[in-house]
């Protein structure tokens, strides 16, 4: 599967305790148009999946292709992701990437079992571009890279 392209993803909820919790996404995608949905697939062995699943809303930040940062940030434990990166709190109280290309408002849909993952939808609220003029970052080969023009 490492032929296969994806885009790099954080995905992002706030806390009860006011903590940002995240983690990088290899496997997000748009769902549905009516209503609109957007999903991934998190590993059922991941420490971050229970605690975003037990959170109502969360942002989807679709990382730039210059950003070498943030995913390199986003290997780092739970507690230290967000140190390393400018991040912000959106109106929707959810922790997004200041430098993403798309960022994706979402309140959680529903999970369902696949294989080894789980399958988890959300449902678009609102969209934030915030720079059109710039590429999202893709997956491959088992490195990030850029999208040629």
């Amino acid at each position: 599967m490492r032929h296969l392209p994806t885009s790099v993803v954080v995905a992002a909820g706030m806390s009860p305790t006011g903590e940002p919790v995240g983690m990088l996404l290899g496997s997000f995608t748009s769902v549905s148009l009516d209503p609109l949905l957007v999903g991934f697939l998190g590993d059922d062995n991941s420490t971050t999946l229970p605690a975003l699943l037990a959170l109502d809303h969360w942002t989807f930040s679709v990382l730039a292709d210059d950003d070498d940062l943030t995913p390199d940030a986003f290997r780092l434990p739970r507690s230290e992701r967000f140190d390393k990166v400018k991040w912000s709190i959106t109106q929707y109280n959810t922790p997004a990437i200041d430098n993403a290309v798309l960022t994706i408002h979402t309140r959680k849909h529903s999970t369902a079992p696949a294989g080894d993952h789980r399958l988890v939808l959300a449902e678009v609220l609102d969209t934030t571009i915030l720079d059109a003029t710039r590429s999202p970052m893709i997956h491959v080969h088992g490195r990030m890279t850029r999208i040629a023009h």
